[in-house]
């Protein structure tokens, strides 16, 4: 019984493609994109807004995982900006019965607990919320985009290195193309 190295690898190659295949499809099913936005609140009565440009660096920054419903982890930017207070630059985290405005230093425990409370109560407003799932719909069409042609490239670049490979050693065999072995007389 002969061998037929040739066919061998063709089969090899037909299921390395397949396993590739496979895993890109079942890695771009079971991984959500990642998505980030910037949101700001001026006070702290204030609605939460999407916005695009960075924090100031004198106001509070913090970066957070949203545990809202977006069909996908959305990573907030969080910027609550500071306040003039005589002076000084404070961020504010209250608002007095008397409706007066209470800031602290960034770093303060007062802030830190205004800060912890934000991400809790974290809300958009319906148009943002909906700004937010079209970010999540194209992140998870892009992602399936930019998987499936890489894996395009990647297996036209396989199939190329093996076709190159069988001509190679097929020119070295003396086999003519698309044969697996040389003809005798008796195969002609």
């Amino acid at each position: 019984m002969r061998i037929n190295v040739f066919a061998g690898a063709r089969r090899i190659a037909l299921i390395a493609s397949v396993i590739a295949i496979a895993g890109t499809l079942a890695v771009l099913a079971t991984s959500p994109p990642l998505i980030s936005i910037k949101a700001r609140v001026d006070h702290p009565e204030a609605q939460f807004i999407l916005v695009d440009e960075p924090c100031p660096r004198d106001s509070l920054e913090h970066y957070f995982k949203s545990a809202g419903d977006w069909k996908a982890p959305v990573w907030v930017d969080l910027c609550v900006k500071a306040m003039d207070f005589q002076g000084r630059r404070l961020i504010p985290y209250k608002i007095g019965a008397d409706r007066m405005v209470y800031g602290a230093e960034l770093y303060s425990t007062e802030v830190i607990e205004y800060r912890d409370s934000l991400v809790e109560r974290f809300q958009l407003s319906p148009a943002d919320t909906k700004k937010v799932q079209n970010l999540v719909s194209d992140g998870v069409f892009k992602g399936w985009k930019n998987g499936l042609f890489y894996l395009a490239i990647a297996l036209f670049i396989f199939w190329i290195t093996v076709w190159g490979i069988g001509w190679i050693v097929r020119g070295f065999a003396e086999l003519p193309m698309g044969k697996d072995h040389r003809q005798t007389g008796s195969d002609a």
